[in-house]
């Protein structure tokens, strides 16, 4: 059986962890490895990883407070070697078959090309009752789609080790979450992405971990949007396209290059107009999308 690392980052996950961990432990098909880093809980989360780990059910350690994004990056350097890694939130419910799932679709990709799977998601509420929510059926796994929006959900994802080594060889500054990142990347060098359209894992959505705006009109949505995009202004993608740059230019193709120099230098308005009307951004896009990323190129905020 294939060797697999889960990693999970906790911060004060008393609440669902344990039953999140038992979902991890009754995978299918696979070998595991749990690894654990706290970010600095508070409560007893890690009383129960310690007693995980005296039952050799995983191993954790600890560190300062480093936010979602730059402690699941931690664990990615701290892992050791496995055929592939997984990465964990601490308050879902995993069907399974969601590893095995995903090894298998990897598994037909070339092993010594980086490569990444994710896939769909039944969202849940706090006591794992289905909310309906309408799921991907296609993704544009190209550098056009992928720097205007995320299209991964961290807790589906699965890289294979090609990608890991890849993604261990640079440090970014600015990173908005791993997920992402990790997605530019792999896309960026031209790597292999799998997307299944099959849901494996239940998504819960509770008090601490709400998505925003689930049942909101398209309006109110985008009002919340609008107002971000005046008083908060972080350059997000063009960060992300410069630090893709500073860590991987030698690896990418000219056009994906090309792309990634003209959206970090978009402040320039004659960049921003060659950005708004290259037609390979919009395939695919809802209208949502379309309005969002029209919006941050219009008011200089991309």
């Amino acid at each position: 059986m294939k060797r697999v690392t889960v990693l999970l980052s906790t911060f004060n996950g008393e609440k669902y962890i344990e039953e999140q961990l038992v979902s991890v432990r009754n995978q299918k098909g696979v070998n595991i490895q749990i690894v654990v880093r706290d970010d600095g809980s508070s409560d007893n989360t890690c009383k129960i990883l310690e007693e995980w780990h005296e039952k050799d059910y995983l191993t954790w350690y600890r560190g300062r407070n480093l936010k979602s994004a730059r402690s699941f990056l931690d664990l990615l350097k701290n892992s050791g070697d496995s055929d592939f890694y997984a990465f964990c939130d601490q308050d879902d419910v995993w069907l399974e078959d969601k590893l095995i799932s995903g090894i298998q679709k990897l598994e037909i990709q070339l092993e010594e090309k980086p490569s990444l799977y994710f896939s769909n998601y039944q969202m849940v509420d706090s006591n794992l009752n289905k909310i309906e929510t309408p799921l991907k059926d296609i993704i544009y796994p190209d550098i056009y789609h992928s720097i205007i929006s995320n299209e991964v959900t961290g807790c589906t994802l699965i890289i294979n080790k090609a990608l890991r080594d890849i993604i261990n060889t640079y440090n970014p500054e600015f990173i908005s979450m791993h997920d992402d990142w990790i997605y530019n990347v792999c896309i960026s060098i031209g790597g292999i992405v799998v997307f299944d359209t099959k849901p494996h894992i239940f998504y819960r959505q509770h008090s601490n971990n709400v998505v925003g705006g689930i049942k909101d009109s398209f309006v109110k949505k985008n009002k919340v949007r609008l107002r971000k995009l005046f008083t908060e202004g972080e350059y997000l993608r063009s960060k992300l396209a410069k630090e893709l740059i500073s860590g991987y230019a030698d690896d990418m193709s000219k056009d994906v290059l090309n792309e990634l120099t003209l959206i970090s230098n978009n402040r320039l308005l004659k960049n921003r107009f060659k950005i708004l009307i290259n037609t390979k951004h919009y395939k695919g896009l809802s209208l949502e999308r379309k309005f969002k990323f029209i919006s941050m190129i219009l008011f200089n905020k991309f």
